[in-house]
């Protein structure tokens, strides 16, 4: 078997050229992949030529608050040469390399990726995810316009170009993985060998390694299914000793993979059982199966919906971004858009019955049935329920990736069938050539048909306008609803326009090639071109446009309100009130804040958040909804409105928290929350007075108590600790009674002399055995605690964070990190790349003898 396709190959190889074409086509015809790769590497180049050459970058708020949580990280990295493994800035701490927050080089093509520019390297990981739809498509026998088309076709998918404009670089490249991981099981699955094991073992390594975890389980179940799919073939086939080998060279490459991952996925799975992707919250209801995933309603948050599927078709049927954007899938600003050729060619595929089109047939219905997610929840549940791990994502409409891959190859492998019969030239039968013409013209007349109705749409544009604002949910006050409506309208009928014209080209060269009025080379020529204007020109709409880099580095400068808290050289937390709870800026100081954002946040302190309510900033309590001429806004409650008792339990979790400021916008009644500063503050692009007011009541990070409360179960403790009635200056809340008997010391003192990234040196003094406190998140299989160099039991205190029992006298109160898990992924990371660079090695040296 394996024979014949090589030589099928090397004939595909050659078809699109001819010997007497001139130079260019002998170099097309010697280096294909090559003079391809550069294709798209020159298209990369002019599309993000602002970001790469004119030193601009896309300034979106994921990027944004990536780049302030870096910035910090990357300061400890380089001129401390320590390797950050754990963030203070957010929460109360939390892992910043096995939440995959920070993991520079855990992605080993980064070191020589490491000097460029990071859009150049985004730029080649495009190259690289054309090419892997260019690669399969070849070794399907595909002539070399086809498969540059569908490359084309899957490098320019709207939704791969929204990952690096909306700050989404991890997910990019890892879907550029996708196609090229395909090859190489094809590969494998074709001819077992060294150089194949070693080469999928890498591909697919990379995958994983480059850390956007969801991506990769979807690569994985491609994949996964492309053996399966070619296994039942085999039985089928009745050549079931072909079935072993394949399973067994795709579990041998799959392990290889795993095992050049580990550095990244051993430290995240040892956090994971700590987060809010793999623990279920102690408030949720104790009925049933304990939900040890994201919870259902979270998982499904953007589940993509039937209707949508018209923008497959229509870009702009749903809006485009910001406020035209109509859908249920919040800050939505692109298409789900293939381009209207490669669907077509596509469904094209399907009905030829191109080589694996079964299998790309049968993966765009799982795809799109899981991507329905909430929409469709019964099937989505059993993905949710019995896959392992899979409760751990979000985001139902990401998988939508394994569709447009599998279009683009569809694509390419329909435009092969539509102009492979052509090659041989016109035949001599008449009923062929009958047949032919008769193709021809009811291809002329579907391109008029086309024509005809998006002309009757904008004839007819007031009713149309009026049957599409039915349509449009209402969301705001009438004459701006209506503004809006138009504007959709607008842009809907000039997307038609432009698919009826695409479309009418791509009938038009089919039709032309199938009289021979033109080749069917210059038939693909055009529909390749035609499919490149259409990508294009939807990609350049989707965000808005790069800006300068010093908007950026502006964004990484001391504001007013980070200047001012400079000046505390104490170690201290910052409390932002209302929308501000979730602002990472202040994180590019060094600023530690009880707030902040990330996707997996820890499991015990989003809990604590809940539960007290503070992650809504003091909304629900000193702020009430005000309407006034059709807006919303917020204004100060009443003091007395405010019960005694939310009021002090909010001061009590705030000075356990080591909160010393509160940055509001408006006055908070409390006597110990007192006003040092009003500074500008820069708030969707406009200016407005922050107040920031000391908390003077609040307690020292690391404290020293004499007494504790035993709560063996979480919920009771937590429910303690959120009561309002627990004072954290007169107990700790522990898990299981200590081992020594602390006494109330009111000389007790805890002083921090180190608070560094992965140690924490506290010196202790007492009189009676005390409990330390420490209010840093707890985590014991990062952060380790010594006394007096002796390792001790790290308990959890007041519910989420650390606790150690001290004896009375003075100590040395130690913490370190070090994670066992990070340092045996590091080994075998090192160790399967080294065993795949020495298969492929092997592999072609046995090729050569």
């Amino acid at each position: 078997m394996a024979k014949p396709s090589r030589s099928k190959s090397k004939t595909a190889a050659k078809s699109p050229v001819s010997k007497s074409s001139g130079p260019t086509p002998a170099l097309l015809q010697k280096h294909p992949v090559l003079v391809t790769a550069g294709i798209f590497l020159v298209l990369m180049l002019i599309f993000f030529f602002a970001a790469i050459f004119q030193g601009k970058t896309y300034a979106t708020p994921d990027a944004q608050a990536a780049a302030t949580i870096t910035a910090p990280l990357d300061k400890i990295l380089w001129q401390d040469r320590i390797y950050p493994q754990w963030m203070p800035y957010i929460f109360g701490g939390m892992p910043s390399f096995a939440s995959l927050t920070y993991n520079p080089f855990a992605y080993f093509p980064d070191l020589p990726l490491y000097p460029l520019r990071r859009m150049l390297a985004y730029a080649l990981h495009y190259v690289l995810a054309g090419l892997g739809v260019f690669l399969f498509l070849r070794r399907k026998s595909a002539d070399y316009l086809p498969a540059l088309l569908g490359g084309l076709a899957f490098m320019l998918t709207p939704y791969l170009i929204t990952m690096t404009i909306f700050g989404h670089g991890s997910q990019m490249m890892t879907t550029a993985y996708l196609p090229l991981a395909l090859w190489a099981v094809d590969r494998l699955l074709e001819k077992f060998s060294w150089l194949n094991l070693g080469l999928t073992g890498l591909i697919m390594g990379f995958m994983l390694q480059r850390g956007h975890v969801q991506i990769a389980y979807y690569g994985i179940m491609f994949t996964g299914l492309y053996v399966i799919y070619h296994a039942i073939a085999a039985l089928r086939r009745k050549e079931n000793k072909k079935i072993l080998p394949m399973l067994g060279g795709y579990m041998g490459a799959l392990v290889l993979a795993l095992a050049l991952s580990a550095m990244l996925y051993l430290p995240l799975q040892e956090y994971t059982s700590y987060s809010i992707r793999g623990s279920a919250s102690v408030l949720q209801p104790a009925s049933g199966k304990a939900d040890t995933g994201v919870g259902f309603d979270y998982a499904t948050q953007w589940s993509f919906s039937v209707g949508e599927m018209m923008t497959f078709i229509i870009p702009s049927f749903y809006g485009f971004g910001g406020a035209t954007y109509w859908g249920n899938m919040p800050f939505t600003d692109y298409p789900n858009y293939m381009g209207i050729l490669v669907l077509g060619l596509a469904v094209v595929g399907l009905f030829k019955r191109v080589p694996q089109a079964g299998f790309f047939a049968l993966t765009i219905v799982l795809a799109l049935l899981i991507s329905f997610g909430k929409h469709f929840e019964f099937f989505y549940r059993l993905f949710y329920d019995y896959f392992p791990y899979f409760n751990k994502f979000r985001v139902p409409v990401m998988i939508l990736v394994l569709v447009q891959c599998s279009t683009a190859i569809l694509a390419g492998l329909g435009l092969q069938a539509l102009l492979q019969p052509l090659a041989a030239g016109e035949p001599r039968e008449a009923e062929a050539r009958a047949r032919r013409a008769l193709i021809a013209k009811r291809l002329w007349l579907a391109a008029g048909l086309i024509f005809s109705v998006v002309l009757l749409f904008t004839i007819f544009r007031s009713s149309f306008q009026e049957f599409m604002s039915g349509i449009y949910p209402d969301r705001y006050e009438l004459a701006t609803q209506a503004r809006l409506d138009e504007r959709r309208v607008g842009m809907l009928l000039g997307d038609m326009w432009t698919i009826a014209g695409l479309a009418a080209v791509g009938l038009a060269m089919i039709a032309l090639a199938y009289t021979h009025k033109i080749s069917p080379k210059t038939a693909a020529v055009v529909i390749v071109l035609a499919t490149l204007f259409d990508l294009w020109i939807v990609d350049k709409r989707i965000g808005n446009p790069p800006v300068s880099e010093a908007s950026k580095r502006a964004l990484l400068q001391p504001d007013e309100v980070a200047q001012f808290l400079q000046k505390d050289s104490g170690l201290f937390r910052i409390y932002p009130t209302l929308d501000l709870f979730g602002e990472m800026r202040w994180a590019a100081q060094g600023i530690h804040s009880v707030g902040g954002y990330h996707a997996a946040k820890p499991r015990r302190y989003q809990d604590f958040l809940e539960a007290t309510d503070l992650q809504s900033g003091l909304m629900n309590d000193y702020f009430e909804v005000v309407e006034q001429n059709g807006q919303r806004g917020l204004r100060p409650r009443a003091e007395e409105a405010i019960p005694a008792a939310r009021r002090n339990a909010l001061k009590h979790w705030l000075d356990m928290l080591n909160v010393k400021y509160i940055l509001s916008f408006f006055p908070l009644p409390e006597e110990n929350w007192v006003n040092r500063a009003t500074v500008s503050f820069n708030y969707g692009g406009n200016n407005y007075p922050l107040m920031i007011l000391e908390n003077t009541t609040v307690l020292p990070r690391a404290f020293l108590v004499g007494n504790y409360e035993v709560h063996a179960e979480n919920l009771a403790a937590l429910s303690r600790l959120a009561s309002g009635e627990f004072d954290p200056r007169d107990a700790v809340i522990l898990s299981e009674a200590p081992g020594i008997a602390p006494q109330p010391d009111s000389t007790a003192s805890a002083v921090i002399k180190e608070y560094h990234l992965h140690k924490i040196v506290i010196e202790t003094a007492s009189a009676f055995p005390q409990i330390l406190v420490l209010s840093d998140t707890y985590y014991p299989t990062g952060w380790h605690a010594f006394v007096d160099g002796n390792p001790v039991k790290t308990h959890v205190a007041n519910y989420c964070f650390r606790g150690v029992e001290v004896p009375a006298g003075k100590h040395q109160v130690e913490f370190r990190y070090a994670s066992r898990a990070f340092t045996a992924g590091v080994w075998l990371s090192l160790g399967a790349l080294a065993v795949c660079l020495a298969c492929i090695a092997l592999g072609r040296r046995r090729n050569s003898v």
